[in-house]
C-alpha cells in the first residue's frame, strides 16, 4: 500500500488502509489462520514495518499530509482489536457498520479538508507582490497595483505541467460564477519558462477554449513571482484581497466537502467584507 499510494490517491489510501487494519485486527483472533501468534506481536509484525515507512517519509520529507496515514492504522487495528474483545456478538455486525462509516468521513471528509488546510502557504499570507506587471495576447501591460480595492485570483501555471491542463475547466467555471461581479478579477497566468519562448506559449493558449483570461510574463518577471511568492510548484492558486495583501497561495480547492482553502467560500468571505 506504501508504494501505490500515487495510484490510489492519499483519499483512498486513508479509506483503504483503515478497513484492513479493523479487519486485520478482527481476524487475528482466529487461531487456526495465524497458529499461536498473540495479537500482540500479530498488531507488531503488520504495523511496524508500515508505520516505518510513514516515519520516514514524514521525517525525510517533511511530508505532514501522509500524517493521517501514518496513525490510521494503529487506530484501527486497536479499535478491531476492542470490538472483537468486548462486544458481543449480536453487536458487532453494528460495530463494524458504525466502523465503516466513521472510517469513510474521515476519508472523504476529513482526508481533503486536512490536506487543504496543510497546503496554504501561511508564511507568505499578507505579503505584498510588488513590481509585478503581466501582458495580455495583444501586449496590453497589466500592473496588479492597478486592481487594489478588488479581490484578484490567479492561478500560476506552465506549459509543462499537465494537471494545469486538466484543472483549466473547472478554473473556468470559477470564472463563470464570479464572471458578473465587477470587485473579483479572475486570471490564469503563465509562468513562463525558459525553453519556451513566448509565441510558443501564446500559439498554445490559442487552441484552448476557455473564457477566463491568460495573462504572461517575462523570464524576470516569472523569476520575481517565484520569489515573492515562494511557487515551488504549479497550479498554484493565489487569492490577494483588496487590500493588496496576499491571502491564500496554494492549491485550487472548490469541491463543496472541504472547508478549509474553499476558493469558493474564501472569495465570498473577501465579498462580505
Amino acid at each position: 500500500m506504501c508504494f501505490f499510494s500515487g495510484a490510489f490517491g492519499w483519499v483512498n489510501q486513508l479509506f483503504i488502509v483503515g478497513i484492513l487494519y479493523f479487519f486485520s485486527a478482527l481476524l487475528c483472533y482466529y487461531k487456526k489462520w495465524w497458529g499461536a501468534i498473540s495479537p500482540l506481536l500479530f498488531s507488531i509484525i503488520i504495523i511496524v514495518p508500515f508505520v516505518g515507512i510513514y516515519t520516514s517519509i514524514v521525517i525525510y520529507y517533511k511530508a505532514l499530509h501522509v500524517l493521517p496515514i501514518f496513525v490510521i492504522p494503529i487506530v484501527a487495528f486497536y479499535l478491531g482489536c476492542f470490538v472483537r474483545t468486548y462486544t458481543r456478538k449480536r453487536l458487532m455486525v453494528l460495530s463494524i457498520f458504525a466502523f465503516i462509516v466513521m472510517i469513510s468521513f474521515s476519508a472523504y471528509f476529513g482526508m481533503p479538508n486536512y490536506l487543504s488546510y496543510i497546503r496554504n502557504d501561511s508564511d507568505i499570507k499578507d505579503a505584498t507582490i510588488s513590481n509585478i506587471t503581466l501582458f495580455d495576447q495583444n501586449k496590453e501591460e497589466y500592473d496588479l497595483s492597478q486592481w487594489k480595492g478588488k479581490i484578484v485570483v490567479l492561478d500560476f501555471w506552465n506549459t509543462a505541467c499537465y494537471i494545469c491542463f486538466k484543472k483549466f475547466p473547472i478554473y473556468n467555471d470559477f470564472y463563470f460564477h464570479y464572471k458578473d461581479t465587477p470587485e473579483v478579477v479572475i486570471c490564469a497566468v503563465n509562468l513562463k519558462l525558459k525553453q519556451r519562448t513566448i509565441e510558443q506559449i501564446m500559439a498554445t493558449t490559442e487552441k484552448l477554449d476557455y473564457d477566463f483570461p491568460f495573462l504572461y510574463t517575462t523570464d524576470s518577471i516569472a523569476k520575481k513571482i517565484r520569489n515573492q511568492l515562494n511557487i515551488i510548484g504549479v497550479p498554484t492558486l493565489v487569492i490577494i484581497d483588496q487590500r493588496g495583501k496576499v491571502y491564500y497561495s496554494g492549491q485550487m480547492i472548490i469541491d463543496k466537502k472541504v472547508i478549509f482553502n474553499n476558493a469558493y467560500r474564501m472569495v465570498d468571505g473577501l465579498l462580505e467584507k
